[in-house]
């Protein structure tokens, strides 16, 4: 999990907070890492802008006011590289039209996100102040001046059209692959033996399963049943036993997934004649390894997701 740190090399506390909520989510790693991201741009925004103590601040229910909340609208436009510059250089934000040309701006889908994630930050810590506040009569007040600058600062967020199509096959072409597969010479593209009977077993596998690539490097070896023709998509958020810095998972919940016996015949090759070697070597309980000469036996890499590029 990516983890913000203060200046004093510990974790810093409500990012962490926020970031821990979206895992027990089951939130994707990169989905917490742009999460951080956002969180540390919002601190070089506080830096430029001058604005100090804002933790407190939201503890103590001493909210942003409306100028406040358009400069941090504003910054989530520019790109952190600027920022950084900016903030070094203590350029005032009274001259952010000459401090700013258009190279440094984000895309309106960045900026959207960006003024998004700061204000459920902010949300937090100021729910958690409001907590504090036990009479309820005493409460309201703080709770509606939260809202309504957390309705200001969203409300600046740009509109953008939403093109994020999926990114489609033609039929021809998906016809093309599954042809190969069924009958093609794997040896035509991987020479060496045990990259092919990998390869040959991974893309057999996503094509003919539907997996995603993530959900395929994080299968082991007791996930695959290939007498009964099963297989098992779970989910292991944090697994010990996975070393890759940003472990694969499954995106959605556990399923069970029935075996062809083609693919059953092509994991059945892999595993019996290199799996089993490679396993043997590191200890891995991972269904799909390296064998390259200084990763054998570790886990797949997500290049390995991609292995007819």
């Amino acid at each position: 999990m990516p983890i913000l740190l203060e200046a004093g090399g510990c974790p810093a506390y409500y990012p962490t907070c926020l970031l821990l909520d979206l895992r027990t989510k089951n939130a994707a790693w990169r989905t917490m890492e742009v999460l951080a991201n956002d969180l540390l741009h919002l601190e070089h925004i506080l830096i430029f802008a001058g604005i100090t103590g804002i933790e407190r601040r939201m503890e103590d229910g001493r909210y942003l006011d409306s100028s406040e909340v358009h400069i941090i609208a504003d910054l989530c436009g520019v790109s952190l590289a600027r920022l950084r510059k900016l903030s070094e250089l203590k350029v005032a934000p009274a001259s952010l039209d000459q401090a700013f040309a258009q190279e440094h701006a984000v895309t309106n889908i960045v900026k959207h996100r960006r003024i998004t994630n700061i204000a459920r930050y902010l949300d937090l810590i100021a729910r958690v102040g409001e907590a504090h506040v036990l009479a309820p009569g005493i409460r309201r007040e703080p709770v509606m001046q939260r809202e309504a600058m957390l309705d200001n600062l969203r409300q600046l967020r740009p509109r953008f059209r939403h093109s994020r199509g999926r990114r489609t096959v033609e039929y021809q072409d998906l016809a093309r692959v599954i042809e190969f597969i069924m009958i093609g010479d794997p040896e035509a593209i991987w020479s060496k033996a045990e990259i092919r009977s990998r390869n040959w077993a991974i893309v057999t596998t996503l094509a003919l399963l539907g997996l995603r690539q993530g959900e395929l490097r994080q299968l082991k070896t007791s996930d695959v049943n290939t007498n009964v023709g099963r297989l098992t998509v779970a989910r292991r958020s944090d697994d010990q036993e996975d070393p890759r810095l940003r472990e694969p998972n499954a995106k959605i919940s556990d399923r069970i997934v029935p075996l062809l016996d083609v693919v059953s015949e092509r994991i059945e090759d892999y595993l019996y004649n290199h799996q089993s070697h490679a396993a043997e070597f590191s200890g891995s309980t991972f269904l799909f390894l390296s064998h390259g000469p200084t990763s054998r036996g570790q886990p797949t890499p997500a290049s390995c997701g991609h292995p007819l590029k």
